[in-house]
């Protein structure tokens, strides 16, 4: 493998936004236009309800004539600096992170007595202290007894350290754990004692949160030693080294999705093994994915007392000193928050198996090794920033330490570099990544379409695309109260802009409460002016940076969306699923109902009535109503707004029934506006019923006819008139 050394130098970091998906627009509504020359970009605005029933509704921005801006944009180069050190196979299973504190024995007041006669007697011998250990490691955490833990809140457990010569009938290689998550130490606590360890990976086992341990052999003793990586004996489906490649590799996916982007990955393991720039997805997501770095070339500090921290600069110095431009070239580091050394310091090589060796046991050690380190960590930083913005993002419970967070907020390049992961916001290594991917990509992008949602409407965060930040604006809002609104960035990339044009679709759902208006209300989608917001004109533009490189700006005004006052109502229909039944058999209908109000519906009862008597129509048993009436009657207890149910029944036809029988349905819902006035409603259909098989027409009698013709006159001269006069009469042959 071959080596590098290069001087210590430094880096910038960065913060911002957030990534989502896409959520459709399903119907139109008014479109506007803004005025813009012939060289310029044209944005059109509309907005459309997707379902008035809940309020929800979509606004679509597109811009037209992008491509000859958006092809001069500079592609992206991107250098992550990804922890990779055994601290990173920590367990990350969910249930497996629960905290416990620990101390060493010596920490209570008089220990040297409660140990000789409280402890010493009850401790098993050695060699049945490592039988324990050879059945179940947990069975080598030894309870205390009830006059110093009287709630059984604790364990104890003979524990590996550094010194081979061991006495196990010493107190000072056993350990105290709080294995019921109860932050209340024992007493008596030596005064002004601080000095609790915690452990993060546990499993719930009767009642106690016991530490993840196995059992060693050290000094000729059995011991117990944590064991903080992924065990699959415990259960551990995930450690955050694979949650680390996912959010990796979802970023690299996203990261090549831009024209002419390139990434130059490092890993974080003592020193760091560059893999050069590439444009390959597949080989940039193997690198970490498939450890391909320990294969690649090795960057170090030129000195051998330093940290990761400070090989990460050496590592992204090198990679960007292979550019020919820096423009549009990031750094991320990535970390878990232990500013160790990962490499030997008497070797000055790097050493992936060493965790947390910085100064420990070296000569001339210092206690303020974290701080120093720190320090180095943030000067070289500061060389690396004039090259490049540097992003800085922890994971991991290394980072709730405020002093890790500190360092990693100076070695960016800015508050708005550094990604805080103890934000609600991030719950996830693939939320950092997207947060990151985000803003870089807002940052690297000359074209941006922005838009201020009116102070009527709040947004579905989830429904927006990749790529957008959200931000919140403080106003004074129309009824002259505090309030906030919401700030949409979208980056237009040059891959959108080969078609010459690129849409941004935001859904948004209409303030509680703006929802019920005492008459038609129309309420703007965005915050136009005079709408108060932190800058003057429309609430939707483009801004992007024109042909001759001056800034330029397109705006439309915006669409407005009706609301009307809230009305509880339903929609009832009503069809016969066969047109045609037979006489003695059944005919079936299927009952539509839509609630198409503004209002919840509850109780809301069916009836079925036939035009004709003795016919009785059954409804069909089904979830969320309750038959009544011995089924005649149906009652379902809620219809939410714009929900739909459709329902069935059974008719039974008699066996002389014959002609069309016409039925008519009836629904009665309680008003929630009014309750002395229910909603009703009406519908009907109808079957013609056909004779059954056992039945025939009633045989015709048979009939014959008379005919009689009589003429006023039995002669008649030319010219004169003849009346005649014709009867028929109906004979019948069985009466002759």
């Amino acid at each position: 493998m071959k080596h590098k050394k290069l001087s210590r130098k430094g880096v910038t970091a960065a913060f911002m936004g957030t990534v989502l998906a896409l959520l459709s627009m399903v119907q139109g509504a008014a479109v506007t236009c803004a005025q813009a020359d012939e060289q310029g970009v044209i944005l059109e605005k509309s907005a459309a309800w997707e379902s008035a029933a809940d309020y929800r509704a979509t606004i679509n921005l597109k811009a037209n004539g992008i491509q000859k801006f958006t092809q001069k944009e500079v592609p992206i180069s991107v250098i992550p600096i990804l922890d990779v050190t055994e601290s990173m196979q920590a367990c990350d299973t969910q249930g497996h992170v629960k905290q416990i504190f620990s101390h060493p024995f010596s920490a209570f007041e008089g220990s040297s007595e409660i140990w000789k006669d409280l402890i010493v007697p009850l401790l098993p011998t050695p060699d049945e202290y490592g039988k324990l250990g050879q059945a179940d490691a947990d069975e080598m955490l030894l309870a205390l007894p009830k006059e110093l833990d009287p709630s059984g809140k604790c364990r104890i457990a003979y524990q590996k350290g550094r010194e081979e010569q061991r006495d196990y009938y010493g107190m000072y290689h056993w350990r105290v754990f709080y294995v019921k998550g109860d932050d209340e130490l024992l007493k008596p606590l030596r005064d002004g004692y601080s000095g609790n360890y915690d452990f993060r990976h546990t499993i719930l086992r009767n009642g106690v949160y016991l530490p993840v341990g196995a059992a060693e052999e050290s000094g000729g003793y059995a011991v117990w030693a944590y064991a903080s990586g992924k065990e699959p004996g415990h259960g551990c489906a995930s450690s955050g080294y694979e949650h680390l490649v996912e959010g990796y590799s979802e970023f690299v996916q996203a990261l090549f999705e831009n024209p002419g982007a390139q990434i130059c990955p490092a890993a974080f393991v003592g020193g760091y093994y560059i893999n050069g720039w590439t444009q390959d997805a597949q080989e940039a997501i193997d690198f970490i994915a498939q450890k391909e770095y320990e294969h690649k070339e090795q960057v170090l500090p030129d000195h051998n007392s330093g940290t990761n921290h400070e090989a990460a600069i050496a590592a992204a110095m090198d990679a960007v000193n292979r550019l020919e431009t820096t423009e549009n070239t990031f750094a991320i580091l990535f970390t878990d928050g232990d500013t160790s050394s990962g490499y030997d310091h008497t070797s000055g090589k790097a050493d992936t198996s060493r965790l947390d060796s910085h100064s420990a046991g070296l000569p001339g050690q210092d206690s303020s090794w974290y701080s120093t380190y720190a320090d180095w960590a943030v000067q070289d930083a500061a060389v690396l920033k004039e090259r490049a913005a540097v992003y800085t993002a922890g994971y991991g419970t290394k980072l709730e330490l405020e002093s890790s967070f500190e360092t990693l907020q100076k070695i960016s390049s800015g508050s708005g570099y550094f990604i805080d992961s103890r934000s609600e916001s991030i719950q996830s290594i693939s939320d950092i990544f997207r947060v990151i991917y985000s803003d870089l990509i807002l940052k690297a992008t000359k074209m941006h379409i922005v838009d201020y949602i009116s102070e009527y409407w709040d947004i579905e965060e989830a429904g927006l695309p990749k790529g957008c930040t959200v931000e919140t604006v403080s106003i004074t809002n129309q009824k002259g109260q505090p309030d906030t609104i919401y700030k949409v960035t979208y980056p237009i990339t040059r891959e959108m802009g080969e078609d010459d044009q690129e849409e941004l679709q935001i859904p948004v759902v209409l303030r509680e409460e703006y929802r019920d208006p005492e008459e038609k209300k129309l309420y703007e989608t965005n915050q136009d002016a005079p709408l108060n917001k932190d800058q003057e004109g429309t609430g939707g533009y483009v801004s992007y940076v024109g042909l001759e490189g001056q800034d330029e700006e397109t705006s439309a005004e915006t669409p407005l969306l009706d609301v009307y006052p809230s009305q509880p109502d339903f929609l009832l229909e009503k069809k016969a699923l066969d047109p045609e039944a037979q006489a003695g058999g059944t005919a079936r209908f299927e009952f539509r109902l839509v609630n198409c109000g503004q209002a919840e519906l509850r109780d809301l009862v069916l009836e079925d009535a036939f035009d004709r008597e003795g016919v009785v129509l059954l409804f069909d048993q089904a979830q969320g109503i309750v038959l009544e009436n011995e089924g005649t009657s149906v009652r379902v207890e809620k219809l939410g707004l714009g929900e739909e149910r459709i329902l069935t029944g059974t008719a039974e036809i008699p066996k002389d029934a014959k002609g069309v029988y016409e039925n008519t349905v009836t629904g009665t819902a309680p008003n929630p506006k009014d309750p002395e006035n229910p909603i009703k409603k009406e519908a009907k259909d109808k079957v013609t019923v056909l004779p059954g098989p056992s039945q025939s027409p009633e045989p015709s009698p048979e009939t014959d006819f008379e005919v009689e013709k009589t003429v006023d006159k039995e002669k008649a001269s030319p010219g004169e008139t003849l009346t005649y006069q014709i009867r028929i009469a109906k004979c019948d042959k069985k009466a002759a």
